[in-house]
């Protein structure tokens, strides 16, 4: 919380940009830090009705983007396989006014190889698994996941 909210201090002092990278090795709670920052803004920033918007949409869409872009490592069971940059827009009160979300690298080859020991991105299961019997039939989805050969190499 100290860095998240330093740097949002000095932005509203200074008037100008400011950004934080979070970096670190698989497992290193990178994604779980940039939830903690989304968090922080959303407690401290100016209380309006857009923040709520641009809060509910950055903080909301994390599981989503994580059921599509993250699988079963053999370091972690949740590991985050893309980058994601994320961007929130403030006025000059220091009020967050928009922001995006973009993914990018993801690891494709994922799709079609896997470790011993890991799994596909959860979509794929989570898909099979609460999909109804038509959509899975129009996609042509068996719902047990041991009849695909990309996930049982």
């Amino acid at each position: 919380y100290a860095i998240a909210d330093n740097a949002y201090r000095v932005m509203c002092n200074e008037y100008n940009n400011h950004f934080i990278l979070i970096s670190g090795e698989s497992g290193a709670g990178k994604t779980e830090a940039s939830k903690k920052i989304l968090q922080y803004y959303a407690v401290t920033c100016p209380t309006t009705e857009q923040l709520q918007t641009v809060r509910d949409r950055l903080l909301l869409s994390n599981p989503v983007l994580e059921a599509f872009g993250n699988a079963k490592t053999l370091r972690n069971d949740n590991s985050s396989r893309f980058g994601k940059y994320m961007d929130i827009q403030f006025d000059f009160k220091g009020a967050p006014v928009g922001g995006h979300i973009l993914s990018y690298l993801i690891e494709k080859s994922r799709v079609v190889h896997q470790n011993h020991g890991e799994r596909n991105f959860h979509i794929f299961y989570q898909l099979l698994e609460g999909g109804d019997k038509d959509l899975l039939c129009w996609l042509g989805l068996e719902r047990n996941p041991q009849k695909y050969t990309y996930l049982i190499q």
